[in-house]
């Protein structure tokens, strides 16, 4: 006879099994076998295995764990369980392996110094390949594409360092347990017409005896960045040319935008006219217009200046309108009515002369 307890959802404590033989069992003894699963949700966590397709008898094998989350820190760890089985859906016929999975830094990654780099500057980096701690050889295969704003001036030929169809490639082999680090330095050269902003070192990184693992995008690295002026927008960019009565405000939004991402102030001077007073925020100026015998043109200037000093200016013109009153709309009508009250006067003075003669 086989009993099976099944319990869903356990709660954390200890839990007894109490095996008794009762008189009436045919067998002098019985026996007991403790089986535990641990069963978690595939789809939410997402865990894909990649293994082999087979394996030899005594042949020892890596087993490739993807595991994605939503959202970790580094150093935080999950549990979990993996089932072998060479019996279909038997997956705990070679027994569950408990798993930890600790969250940390991939194998390969660039490294070099934050740096602010103009047209034609030349930058010494490195991609590095760490330590392999595990009890089996691993070649890698580590890739870094031509990045856009620069070319590489020199890299180093060890590890079968070359260039192909544009992208530096070295093959690394790290033996079993090699506690130390593979570097692999390089040189890019910034171009001339290099736009500003950072320089993007998009590399991957393959094991090549591993032929069910996948290639990793590494995270890109920005840290060398073309230095760049700060820009200015006002009006969204629409009409530059502004008008206000005197007496009157005028309010024109604008927005600054650093392509280093540097932090950057605005700052407003009048250059010429009469002199307005002016306000400003975050987001806009406000211009109180003076008061003027007839329409003046001011002048100002905006200059945006960003953490690294780098300045960038822009103009524009504020027409103040004269609020003179506009002629009487009864001037010209009380004219014509006295020339046709003299006009009739004299018709009058006419007539009487007839009556006398």
């Amino acid at each position: 006879i086989i009993e099976e307890i099944e319990i869903n959802f356990p709660l954390p404590g200890n839990y007894s099994i109490i095996v008794q033989n009762f008189s009436g069992a045919t067998a002098s003894t019985d026996s007991i076998s403790a089986h535990y699963a641990v069963v978690t949700d595939l789809v939410a966590d997402d865990v894909v295995a990649n293994t082999p397709t087979s394996v030899s008898d005594n042949e020892s094998f890596d087993i490739e764990l993807v595991h994605t989350f939503d959202a970790i820190d580094e150093n935080t760890i999950k549990y979990g369980s993996l089932g072998l089985s060479d019996e279909g859906d038997d997956l705990d016929a070679f027994g569950l392996i408990n798993l930890d999975f600790v969250t940390g830094d991939f194998d390969t990654f660039i490294l070099g110094s934050p740096e602010r780099v103009e047209a034609n500057d030349r930058v010494a980096l490195s991609a590095i390949v760490r330590a392999n701690d595990s009890d089996q050889a691993r070649r890698y295969d580590v890739r870094i594409p031509t990045p856009n704003g620069a070319v590489f001036s020199d890299f180093s030929t060890q590890n079968q360092g070359r260039m192909e169809n544009g992208s530096l490639i070295w093959e690394v082999l790290k033996s079993a347990n090699d506690a130390t680090e593979t570097v692999l330095n390089f040189e890019i050269q910034i171009d001339t017409n290099a736009s500003p902003g950072p320089i993007n070192l998009n590399a991957t990184s393959e094991l090549l005896d591993r032929s069910f693992t996948s290639i990793f995008n590494l995270p890109s690295f920005t840290s060398i960045q073309v230095e760049g002026a700060p820009t200015i927008t006002l009006n969204n960019g629409n009409n530059l040319s502004f008008e206000v009565q005197e007496g009157g405000q005028l309010t024109i939004p604008f927005t600054t935008t650093d392509p280093n991402n540097d932090a950057v102030t605005l700052a407003f001077v009048q250059q010429s006219g009469p002199t307005a007073a002016f306000t400003q925020n975050n987001e806009s100026i406000t211009i109180s217009a003076p008061s003027v015998d007839a329409d003046q043109v001011l002048s100002f200037e905006a200059v945006a200046t960003d953490t690294f000093d780098n300045q960038s200016t822009t103009t524009f013109n504020v027409t103040v309108t004269n609020n003179a009153p506009p002629p009487s709309s009864n001037s010209g009508g009380g004219a014509m009515q006295w020339y046709f009250a003299v006009f009739c006067l004299l018709c009058l003075v006419y007539r009487r002369r007839l009556l006398t003669a």
